[in-house]
């Protein structure tokens, strides 16, 4: 009967020491996968980073080609504005000195 008792024992012993390294096996897998996670987890933020960089300088680059663009069209629409009153100053002084002549032709 004791060395029943005993083999139940060991056993009991042998099943606690199995079930301590499997939990042990069990934290050092569940920490692996962590780690595993964690640099999958960097290199999607890496790509994530690459493509959002790409992303603005294909940005940029639209816009920069845009920027002559725009000013192109705002030098014609104010260009053409700024010369349209250089225009008319130099008409007006002949503009009024038509006039007056002929205000003053009208009256002799």
């Amino acid at each position: 009967m004791d060395r029943i008792v005993q083999d139940i024992l060991n056993l009991d012993d042998e099943t606690k020491k199995l079930r301590d390294r499997y939990e042990e096996i069990l934290k050092k897998e569940k920490f692996e996968g962590l780690q595993k996670v964690q640099q999958l987890e960097k290199e999607l933020m890496a790509s994530y980073e690459k493509e959002a960089q790409k992303l603005y300088e294909n940005y940029i680059e639209e816009k920069s080609k845009l920027i002559p663009q725009i000013a192109q069209q705002e030098y014609l629409k104010y260009g053409s504005t700024a010369n349209l009153n250089e225009k008319y100053k130099k008409l007006k002084t002949r503009l009024l000195d038509d006039i007056w002549e002929s205000i003053l032709t009208i009256e002799e």
